[in-house]
């Protein structure tokens, strides 16, 4: 669709069946995310990985459009994703259920050709720190770090632990990943910190699922980032209660 006053003129509106790309079934996304040229949309039941080009035609499925089967990759099942986030060269894309919550991480590097194997990795932290760090529905990039916005657990219920990677480390090190279980920590608060649907980042100061600090002006940049919980863990009577925590690039 045109970004300016066309919006609402059925001349500004494309539609593509972009559904087998590449011979591959290329359906059922949940989210996406842009690195500035290509949109990489997260595959919501299965792995296999659908890009678009926006330097070729939009309308046709069998020239900007690609697809990438990741199901399999280092060996890990690699499918089912709530949304992915953009470092500025790796795409991340967010564990979420297979049906199960799951906590495999997968990851592109936008560096190398998208059809290559060499660009796709995964790793499975889903008991990061001890914490059963999986089921997840969304991530946001805050200064050197990756957040991971909690939802659902193995159990079906919705749970709190943020799990946040340390873009700075290896992808693949345990010690690159760390988890935060908000919900048991906000408890004497008596807040329910759980079933968050989004975050976002604001800059050096703002409401978050994860970070922020002011540091010193000698200091690097830092970001925040907000979850907010629109209806309280699925309970009857709601909720929205936001959860900011800081964090510091060092």
């Amino acid at each position: 669709v045109a970004a300016d006053s066309r919006f609402k003129l059925k001349s500004s509106w494309r539609a593509v069946d972009a559904g087998n790309v590449g011979g591959l079934v290329t359906q059922n996304y949940a989210g996406a995310v842009s690195d500035g040229r290509f949109i990489y949309f997260a595959p919501y039941d299965h792995g296999v990985v659908l890009r678009y080009d926006t330097q070729a035609p939009f309308e046709d499925a069998t020239g900007g459009w690609s697809a990438y089967d990741a199901s399999t990759t280092d060996g890990l099942p690699a499918v089912a994703f709530r949304e992915a986030v953009f470092d500025g060269r790796f795409v991340y894309f967010v564990p979420a259920h297979l049906p199960a919550a799951h906590g495999v991480v997968l990851r592109h590097d936008t560096t190398l050709p998208f059809s290559s194997s060499a660009s796709w990795s995964a790793y499975d932290a889903g008991n990061t720190d001890g914490l059963t760090s999986k089921g997840y529905v969304g991530a946001v990039f805050a200064g050197m770090f990756v957040y991971f916005v909690p939802y659902q657990d193995t159990a079906g219920g919705y749970h709190g632990i943020v799990l946040r990677h340390d873009t700075r480390g290896l992808f693949k090190a345990n010690t690159s990943w760390s988890a935060f279980d908000a919900a048991r920590r906000m408890v004497p608060s008596g807040l329910r910190a759980t079933w968050w649907m989004s975050a976002c980042t604001m800059g050096r100061s703002g409401w978050a699922d994860v970070p922020v600090d002011s540091p010193a002006p000698t200091e690097a940049p830092e970001a925040a980032a907000v979850v907010v919980a629109p209806s309280g863990g699925g309970s009857a009577s709601g909720g929205a209660e936001a959860f900011r925590a800081s964090v510091r690039a060092s």
